[in-house]
């Protein structure tokens, strides 16, 4: 591991130089951002690179070529390696929980809509039989007619249409109920 290209300098950097690159990749790599690009392993590989080109006799004893003595195993507590892996498979878990339950809605929106079309039919002839009989348009017919024509006619799911053709539903099975009885 060359501290020069972890910091991302030259090898004739000036300490201006190499503290200003530092001070960069802590910002950018510091885990309490919670980034994707964060993480302790890199945190730590720029904090060794950094201790070792800052000190200038550590600096010196590097150039010359005595870097196996500054680069140890760096052993990573096994808590904290439980503890990154157990918030990565609750995200994922959750993320695919989300993503199961939007397929389900987008699966069920698109049968609801296709059975609107019947409703809307329904409720238009509903509103002709009032009208011609002169009883006057019933506000439900109005109502399941325009609601359901608009499911019929909204092609991606939103959370108002998904509650209004659920709603729908209920007003036309309330008027099959009702009609027919």
């Amino acid at each position: 591991m060359n501290p020069y290209a972890i910091l991302g300098v030259s090898t004739n950097a000036t300490d201006l130089e190499i503290k200003r690159a530092y001070r960069n990749l802590v910002k950018r790599y510091h885990p309490d951002r919670q980034s994707s690009e964060a993480s302790h392993d890199q945190i730590a590989a720029i904090n060794h690179a950094y201790d070792i080109l800052s000190d200038p006799e550590k600096r010196a004893h590097y150039d010359r070529g005595i870097s196996a003595i500054f680069f140890e195993p760096v052993e990573e507590d096994p808590v904290e390696v439980y503890k990154r892996e157990f918030k990565r498979k609750r995200q994922e878990r959750d993320r695919r929980a989300w993503e199961q339950e939007r397929d389900r809605k987008n699966a069920t929106y698109r049968v609801m809509r296709l059975a609107h079309i019947p409703i809307t039919i329904f409720g238009v002839g509903l509103m002709l039989n009032d009208w011609l009989t002169h009883d006057g348009i019933k506000f439900f017919h109005i109502v399941m007619s325009f609601g359901a024509g608009y499911i019929w006619y909204q092609k991606e799911r939103t959370d108002f249409a998904y509650k209004l053709s659920q709603y729908i539903l209920f007003i036309f099975i309330i008027t099959l109920l009702v009609t027919f009885s």
